[in-house]
């Protein structure tokens, strides 16, 4: 089973448990809080110790809707969640990788404030291009 973490606060103080370790500690306790993480999103702080493997270019930084560019730093597979500059109200996408365009509704999830691609796989420098309709 995949251990992971949650992190519980109040005021200053920090603490953490481990889902399925028993019954005892695994409830926060009235007055704490807990924090959230979206599993489909890598949080990365210090990317010199842990680089993307993604890299993502806008057609245009102002307006989502005309689509990105992502390009693999390295050898990756995994989701790509990413949240546009702006809302935008295209109902439709395409997801080119190699010549080969696929809807996104075969390839993941659009909205109007970011797009999930389930699994995304690119060689080193290898490109996909995300178009917007």
């Amino acid at each position: 089973m995949e251990s992971r973490m949650i992190g519980l606060c109040q005021g200053h103080e920090l603490r953490r448990i481990r889902h399925g370790q028993g019954s005892a500690g695994a409830y926060p306790r009235p007055g704490y809080r807990g924090l959230y993480g979206d599993p489909a999103w890598t949080a990365r702080l210090d990317e010199s110790r842990a680089p993307s493997p993604w890299h993502i270019d806008w057609n245009d930084p102002a307006d989502a809707s005309k689509g990105f560019t992502v390009t693999a730093n390295k050898d990756a597979k995994g989701r790509l969640g990413v949240w546009f500059p702006n809302r935008i109200n295209a109902g439709k996408a395409t997801v080119t990788i190699g010549g080969t365009a696929t809807p996104i509704e075969k390839a993941g999830l659009l909205t109007n404030d970011f797009l999930l691609l389930r699994e995304l796989e690119l060689k080193k420098g290898e490109k996909a291009v995300v178009e917007m309709k």
